[in-house]
């Protein structure tokens, strides 16, 4: 793997073009996941994005009092992709609260499913769905001068894997069409098939239970399991290889590139594969259990290690609510207080969650989600972190690596490194890689990371294979321990599902279950914003990050870029932008400059008396293209401050929003002493009018204000064939009369775009109502020709794109 320089620099910013986008439902992940994003098409930027999720799913609401032992079989049907994970965690939350431990042989027959899982999964979704945007006809498509450079570029490692350029590669992986592409199908039948001969059913397991499995343990069992994976390894090898040539490519074809879905290093892991050899699953030496994991569990910020402590990591949980749709249950009473430690066990733990649904319509500005928001609060810091997974396995290998615990035949971690070695296969011969802690996390990291990943669990798989066969040959056949259920008891379980770190906590009372709260990768990297305005790190900001048509597996982020002051500002709306228009977001609090600025060069600094106080009043002053670039330097500077942990950052909020309250009591004042008419005035400059709507103190009503929004649209509609016209504000609802194109043919904005349009615009100036309502267009004998100049007129861009 290649280390590449930071080639990220500073470039000049274009007046920003911003369009609503949304996808909704993401269908490569799962059906009630929808992102709506701002996008600055001008400057290739995501402005503002929100995920939400519109399905409640209430495991941890049906699964009170039922037979805990059920809890596995229940919860693997939470993810139709991730479903063995989740029986296996239950089942390690449920043997800490039965306090039995599997035979040595159940836990081989466990790690070995959960291997060919992540064979199976990652193999699926590196080869035949990220790198689809890799490929030669998704590149041919969207960026020609690249395949062209690949088509004249060797491939470094085509010893490997038999390309002789990067084209060569990026063809093999065409959708239907390429021969890797169409082999990564036949490997992942093969994984699955593995994955069957230890746990029975895929996805669902049918022989994982507490205390042991069922899976009957055979000599063929495993020798059908190891006859398998030894055919997928000349593939992994490959893979490996292709993968770092066509990423490596990237990153010099590109300069820049390495910023598409960069995001602060916080990444957690919570460990795989336990080694039976020291796991006892008693939460007093979880610790120790926890280190022995074949995957090293660990929370990284900022590139260094701050716990490998699965109780630190259990203690640290917090479950805030902030924009999801439930109940605040901390006034209720806890289910418990300390863990088995004596340590105290906070109300906001999975173990004290409560679900209290409230079904309500989807504002952005307050809830618009059913993901609560995992936490994972540093003492150190009194921060709550918003941990990512990395996508599973780039989180789990930095981990690992940092670590430098996991020392066995095939895998070992050096504390910056993890060597895989991999045996002699049918093509190629014994093959060691090695997986280097890169400088960034981001889009190609985490792909890149992937199919080291599936390497490293091939190689684990090689090792637990062997040591069940072992077993079996001396005759240690024993895959169950028998228990009982206690009438109280409480467990954790902590795994690692494909797509990341995965947890189940379980309260037991009177032989059923209290309380039961899953949490999977999910709602770590797509939760909504918590309740300290902080939002998950799949929306990690890309002011920085440049937006293409298709980047891999892209980040965006969900900050509004007010959210610091929202506590203090009664109308602060992230935008205030109509897409159609001129796309400026809300001014903010802007401190003054540091210097004076300088009067462009040939011009002097000011008119008349240039050289007294109107003259360096004149040089100071900003022009709306300065304006702008101000704000989006505002940005980038909040979201540095936001992301900070610890105090300071938080008393550097506090300075902004008291800095805020100022300004706007300051501008209050100026309009105390001026008259009606210089008010109005002031009304009509675009950055005032936006800092008095921001404060709370336009001098004019909603109604009229939206009156002059409306009526700055009209022209721009009227050119493009529709209108629009408000009739009148009734309450806090404004209503206005559409009319939409007829051309019948798809040229201009829908009504629904129109409709769209108006209401941002509306409620951009007057955030004091509360909706747009469109109401009936009237009837109209307007004659149904199309007027000659219209012919002869250049044909505007589509409204609201770039």
């Amino acid at each position: 793997m290649t280390t590449t320089e930071d080639r990220a620099g500073a470039t000049e910013r274009k007046p920003p073009q911003i369009v609503d986008m949304s996808w909704d439902p993401i269908t490569r992940i799962i059906g009630n996941l929808g992102i709506y994003t701002k996008i600055d098409f001008a400057n290739r930027e995501v402005v503002e994005c929100h995920s939400t999720s519109s399905l409640f799913r209430g495991y941890s609401v049906f699964m009170r009092g039922k037979d805990p032992r059920d809890a596995g079989f229940i919860t693997s049907r939470i993810c139709g992709i991730c479903g063995d994970n989740h029986t296996t965690c239950s089942d390690y939350a449920q043997q800490m609260a039965y306090g039995v431990k599997p035979p040595v042989l159940a836990e081989h027959i466990v790690n070995l499913g959960e291997a060919a899982e992540y064979m199976f999964d990652h193999t699926l979704f590196q080869d035949n769905l990220v790198f689809v945007d890799f490929c030669e006809a998704m590149v041919k498509a969207t960026n020609p001068g690249v395949l062209a450079r690949a088509e004249r570029t060797d491939a470094p490692r085509g010893d490997v894997h038999g390309r002789r350029t990067i084209a060569d590669i990026m063809r093999a992986f065409n959708p239907f069409e390429g021969e890797v592409y169409r082999e990564a199908l036949q490997i992942s039948r093969i994984t699955r098939e593995m994955f069957c001969k230890m746990e029975g059913r895929h996805v669902h397991p049918s022989t994982l239970y507490p205390g042991g499995v069922g899976t009957m343990p055979e000599p063929g069992t495993f020798t059908d399991y190891l006859s398998r994976l030894m055919k997928t390894l000349d593939f992994v090898k490959q893979a490996v290889a292709m993968n770092d040539d066509v990423f490596d490519f990237f990153y010099e074809a590109l300069p820049g590139y390495e910023e598409v879905g960069r995001r602060r290093i916080m990444l957690g892991c919570w460990g795989a594969w336990q080694n039976p050899e020291v796991c006892d699953y008693r939460y007093e030496t979880m610790d120790t259990w926890g280190r022995a994991m074949y995957v090293t569990p660990g929370i990284i910020v900022d590139g260094e290690p701050v716990t490998n402590s699965l109780v630190d990591i259990n203690l640290g949980m917090r479950i805030l609510l902030g924009s999801s749709y439930y109940e605040d249950w901390a006034g209720q009473e806890p289910f418990v207080t300390h863990d088995p430690l004596g340590n105290p066990v906070d109300m906001r733990h999975p173990w004290n969650q409560t679900t209290v649904p409230i079904p309500q319509k989807r504002d952005f500005d307050d809830r618009y989600s059913w993901v609560m928001s995992p936490r994972w609060y540093d003492r150190k810091s009194d921060s709550h972190l918003a941990l990512d997974t990395g996508g599973g396995p780039l989180a789990r290998l930095w981990s690992t690596a940092l670590n430098g615990l996991v020392d066995t035949p095939y895998v070992k971690a050096t504390g910056h490194s993890v060597r895989i070695s991999l045996p002699r296969s049918e093509k190629l011969p014994e093959t060691t890689f090695e997986w280097h802690v890169p400088k960034w996390s981001n889009t190609i990291e985490r792909n890149r990371a992937r199919p080291y990943f599936v390497a490293y669990a091939a190689a684990m798989a090689l090792q637990f294979v062997e040591e069940a066969m072992g077993l079996v040959r001396a005759g240690q056949t024993k895959v169950f321990e028998n228990f009982e259920v206690p009438d109280e008891a409480i467990g954790c379980g902590f795994h690692e599902a494909v797509r990341g770190v995965l947890s189940h906590h379980l309260v037991i009372r009177d032989k059923k279950i209290a309380n039961y709260h899953p949490y999977p990768p999910t709602p770590w990297n797509a939760s909504p914003r918590d309740s300290y305005g902080t939002p998950a790190r799949t929306r990690t900001r890309c002011r920085a990050s440049r937006s293409s048509r298709r980047t891999g597996r892209r980040t965006s982020r969900a900050w509004t870029s007010c959210a610091p002051c929202a506590a203090s500002t009664p109308a602060c709306r992230a935008a205030c932008t109509c897409t159609w228009a001129t796309g400026r977001r809300s001014p903010r609090c802007t401190p003054p400059p540091t210097e004076p600025r300088m009067p462009e060069p040939g011009r002097p600094a000011g008119g008349p008396g240039a050289d007294g106080p109107e003259g360096a009043r004149a040089a100071r002053r900003l022009g709306d293209d300065d304006v702008t670039a101000r704000l989006s330097r505002i940005d980038e500077l909040l979201e540095q401050v936001q992301a900070a942990p610890g105090p300071t950052a938080r008393a550097a909020v506090d300075a902004v929003r008291a800095l805020t309250e100022v300004y706007g009591e300051a501008l209050a004042r100026c309009l105390d002493h001026a008259g009606g008419a210089v008010a109005g005035r002031l009304a009509e400059d675009e950055l005032l009018d936006h800092l008095m709507v921001l404060h709370g103190i336009h001098p004019e009503p909603p109604a009229r204000r939206a009156a002059r929004a409306v009526e700055r649209l009209r022209p721009a509609l009227r050119e493009r064939g529709g209108d629009a016209e408000l009739t009148g504000v009734e309450g806090r609802v404004a209503r206005v009369r559409l009319r939409s194109p007829g051309c019948g043919s798809g040229c201009g904005p829908s009504s629904t775009g129109i409709e769209e349009a108006v209401r941002e615009a509306v409620l951009a100036v007057a955030p004091e109502l509360t909706a747009v309502e469109a109401v009936p267009q009237t009837a109209s004998r307007e004659a149904a020709f199309v007027p000659l100049d219209a012919l002869s007129r250049r044909t505007a861009p589509p409204l609201g794109r770039p």
